[in-house]
């Protein structure tokens, strides 16, 4: 079991990373290839489901089989955030926003804060028009948590896309400081904690 721990947890961590990079691919067709491998040991791990879910969705573009990867995820633990966050992109992709939202929001345990489904969040805002509040809530992330690169790379694109070109920049760069080794007491990355 121990052995099959590992690879789901390898998985899980590679899907993060597919969804940090730029296209993502190779890490999420390598996260499937962990998650194959949890589940031929043990197919009882829910984030090896989950991790399996965001492959089927980004790589195979399959609504279909990413649910119900999501949902066995689910069924094995409830409370899998990786399960949430898988269903609440397969939503997102059927244009089902709203209920995609509702999903993340189950993640919530008390005031705990989750950067990475913050970020989920502010992107399915993006998707449902709601650019306003997806920058808002991009930007919360990134004073909460001033070197967490998927949340620069989100708010980057929603910039680019708005034509906000020196905000874009600003993210872009931040994105590049951090890959060589900025950290929370780099001036930048106080900066953007701050806000300014």
């Amino acid at each position: 079991p121990s052995l099959a721990a590992a690879h789901a947890g390898l998985a899980s961590t590679l899907v993060l990373e597919g969804l940090t990079v730029a296209g993502g691919g190779e890490e999420m067709e390598s996260a499937r290839r962990s998650a194959a491998t949890a589940l031929a040991l043990d197919e009882g791990f829910a984030d090896a489901h989950a991790a399996l879910a965001f492959a089927r969705l980004f790589v195979d573009r399959s609504p279909t089989a990413a649910r119900a990867s999501a949902e066995r995820a689910l069924e094995l633990d409830a409370t899998s955030v990786g399960g949430r966050r898988a269903l609440a992109w397969v939503l997102a992709v059927e244009g089902r926003f709203l209920e995609a939202l509702s999903q993340l929001s189950l993640t919530r345990v008390g005031t705990q804060f989750d950067p990475e489904v913050a970020s989920d969040e502010g992107a399915i805002l993006y998707l449902s028009g709601r650019t306003l509040e997806a920058r808002r809530q991009l930007a919360q992330v990134l004073r909460r948590e001033p070197t967490f690169r998927r949340a620069h790379a989100s708010l980057a694109a929603l910039h680019l896309r708005e034509r906000r070109l020196r905000a874009a920049a600003f993210e872009l760069e931040m994105l590049d400081a951090l890959a060589a080794g900025a950290t929370r007491e780099d001036d930048r990355v106080r900066q953007r904690a701050a806000g300014s």
